[in-house]
């Protein structure tokens, strides 16, 4: 094994290429497909310990009805539910880092990783958007739950921090 090939890399870019080992070999499949998103939704039911099942497919559902809705006119909103690895990983990763550093609870900070890699990664390349009151209304119903003012600070706060924008790009930090 190389240990000088992975010098240079940040500890952001090695725990994201252990991620994607790891889904790899939890599912089976290959890294360089997309993949309907409904396939990774056993990965967030085992990573968050979700008690209930259905959430992370609840979450994406509402997710994708939101972009239908708002871009009725948009031909492609089929490729908006194709995702790679990688970017699950990083939907993984955000997320986990948001429960653990700032308390987000798991549910708040899966919608808003989700928010987070599509806006930068998906919406962009495609030319669809959601509004930030968009992705906060998906965000299921309970006490865990901010307000809409809270989210929109922590969505520009938190979510241009360093790093996350360590998580999202993975250069070096």
């Amino acid at each position: 094994m190389n240990y000088f090939a992975d010098y240079n890399k940040s500890i952001y870019e090695k725990n994201i290429t252990i991620l994607i080992e790891k889904i790899k070999c939890d599912l089976n499949i290959d890294q360089n497909k997309l993949f309907h998103y409904k396939i990774f939704t056993k990965l967030f039911v085992m990573y968050f310990e979700f008690d209930d099942k259905r959430i992370p497919t609840f979450i994406f559902d509402t997710f994708m009805m939101a972009i239908r809705e708002h871009n009725q006119y948009f031909v492609r909103t089929y490729e908006t539910c194709m995702l790679s690895i990688v970017e699950i990983a990083k939907i993984i990763q955000i997320a986990i880092f948001l429960s653990k550093k700032y308390g987000f609870h798991k549910k708040y900070a899966l919608v808003f990783s989700i928010g987070l890699v599509y806006s930068t990664f998906i919406f962009e390349n495609n030319g669809i958007y959601l509004t930030i009151r968009q992705i906060y209304d998906i965000i299921p119903k309970g006490n865990y739950k901010p307000t809409f003012r809270s989210f929109l600070q922590d969505f520009f706060t938190i979510g241009t921090s360093k790093e996350v924008s360590c998580l999202l790009y993975y250069y070096n930090c």
